[in-house]
């Protein structure tokens, strides 16, 4: 297989990829769990974070026919509603024209598994006690200040894992999409 001379290019992609991947569902995860903890509304909370989690339980042949219907270029919404309101009429070519994976894949990725992270960030959020947030709120402590002086250290293991987990999964995750 290493002999082809597209060997080391789709590893480069697949690694590449992946590190993107979990770097966004990371990053994401985190911010929307937050986010959720964050809701005054309770009822509020837990209706977005049931509409977020609800693309983890499509397959990703429907998650691609939801895109493929987003990005088609004769009546997809991106070319028909979006890029007009921006001066673009003649929309764009998304699915044959290679620069534009780099950043769909990633999107696509992140839209059907950020409700699955952001729900366990958000359990160990909620696990976090009180007082340290009350004890930060008497210092003066600012809601920003609590998120990275209490939040994210205390929630680090539950980070490590599922990043643990994200990289002992990836062979199964792009192997699909990892020449574009």
């Amino acid at each position: 297989m290493f002999n082809s001379s597209d060997a080391w290019l789709i590893t480069r992609n697949t690694i590449a990829y992946n590190a993107v991947f979990i770097l966004l569902n990371l990053i994401v995860g985190v911010g929307i769990a937050l986010m959720f903890h964050n809701m005054r509304s309770k009822l509020l909370a837990k209706f977005h974070q049931t509409t977020m989690f609800l693309p983890y339980f499509l397959s990703m042949i429907i998650v691609s026919y939801l895109v493929y219907g987003f990005l088609n270029p004769d009546i997809g919404v991106m070319n028909k509603s979006f890029l007009p309101m921006f001066g673009n009429d003649e929309g764009v070519m998304w699915y044959s024209d290679p620069k534009w994976w780099p950043l769909i894949l990633p999107i696509v990725n992140t839209w059907k598994f950020i409700g699955y992270y952001a729900v366990f960030y958000l359990a160990a959020i909620i696990g976090i006690d009180n007082e340290y947030y009350e004890a930060a709120h008497i210092d003066g402590a600012s809601k920003w200040r609590q998120v990275w002086s209490i939040t994210v250290p205390l929630i680090r293991p539950v980070i490590i894992i599922l990043t643990l987990l994200q990289i002992g999964g990836f062979s199964t995750r792009t192997s699909d999409c990892s020449s574009k």
